[in-house]
């Protein structure tokens, strides 16, 4: 099993966009995925449980009260029948920094309950700023995927994404891993900053995700990409295959 971290301090840069197509992506591959939404937004959660029949109660079910400890992770996890299972969010989930203040051992404790489960991947879409919420997932991971674009403040966000992963390693005593991903752009543009991250020591993903109308649109009605005959679809099937190297 892999855990996989999609962050960004800056946003409307396609994060849960690349966590929920990626998912997508992997289970077209035969993966069984988790999905969790640690982003204050709750973006990722009103995508998914419109995908959800009635009888969650996610006032019950939710993240916040899983790291809590009222009961064992697997209490918390909304079951799909099409391979994508989630962990929601509400809004209190931006009490996180207060609810954990004294709690030195979160980011353990929650890489531990995620390493008892049985998926293929967990995909955990973090808030766009250096609380709780974000150096927890990024402490649980085995990978970070950055989404960046072709703007200064984009590409030094990055920077701030990475000291948080050194922290990480070495509290873990274990290296995690992150990777650039291009995103929100042309692909002229993203051949172009391919190279400035790379000369920055970064790893860039080969994939890019360029500007994408198909994107937006499902997005808007909160549906899964064509992945038949629709245009986006392939960008994402091509960074779930670089994933699966």
């Amino acid at each position: 099993m892999k855990i996989i971290t999609v962050a960004s301090l800056k946003g409307g840069i396609g994060k849960t966009t690349t966590a929920l197509y990626l998912s997508q992506a992997l289970r077209s591959l035969g993966k069984k995925i988790l999905l969790i939404d640690l982003d204050q937004n709750n973006n990722l959660s009103n995508f998914m449980i419109k995908q959800f029949p009635k009888g969650n109660d996610l006032n019950e079910k939710n993240i916040l009260n899983m790291l809590k400890g009222y009961a064992d992770i697997s209490n918390f996890i909304w079951e799909s029948n099409d391979g994508i299972d989630l962990i929601p969010a509400k809004k209190d989930i931006k009490n996180i920094d207060v609810e954990f203040a004294t709690d030195p051992i979160l980011g353990l404790r929650f890489r531990n309950d995620l390493k008892s489960l049985n998926y293929d991947f967990i995909i955990i879409d973090a808030h766009p700023a250096t609380n709780t919420g974000l150096r927890c997932s990024i402490l649980a991971s085995d990978e970070i995927i950055c989404p960046v674009e072709p703007s200064v403040w984009s590409s030094q966000g990055i920077d701030d994404i990475e000291s948080e992963r050194q922290n990480a390693s070495k509290a873990m005593k274990n290296e995690i891993k992150l990777r650039a991903l291009i995103s929100k752009c042309t692909l002229k543009k993203a051949e172009e900053l391919k190279p400035i991250l790379k000369k920055k020591g970064y790893q860039v993903f080969q994939t890019a995700i360029v500007n994408s109308e198909a994107i937006k649109v499902s997005n808007d009605i909160s549906e899964f990409l064509n992945e038949k005959t629709g245009k986006a679809f392939p960008m994402f099937l091509s960074l779930a295959k670089e994933i699966l190297k």
